[in-house]
């Protein structure tokens, strides 16, 4: 994935948020896909389109907690 586009993996990519504020591990991959997002030089702009259309489920007033955490986790990265 690295040095391609991301845009098209955005809705994996909140997946992958909500599943880590779910059930975390020190085995998950999480900081490297930050890191793949962060340093992205194809599409930064359309994968953060995507990602904040994707996301628009975990800041709903009816949003569980762990949906809420997602959330949190992943505007703090």
């Amino acid at each position: 994935m690295a040095g391609g586009a991301l845009a098209g993996f955005a809705a994996e990519i909140v997946a992958c948020a909500f599943a880590t504020a779910l059930h975390s591990s020190i085995r998950d991959a999480y900081k490297e896909l930050i890191g793949l997002i962060r340093f992205n030089r194809v599409d930064w702009v359309e994968t953060r389109d995507a990602l904040l259309h994707e996301a628009e489920f975990l800041s709903a007033l009816d949003a569980s907690a762990t949906a809420k955490w997602a959330l949190v986790q992943s505007c703090a990265d």
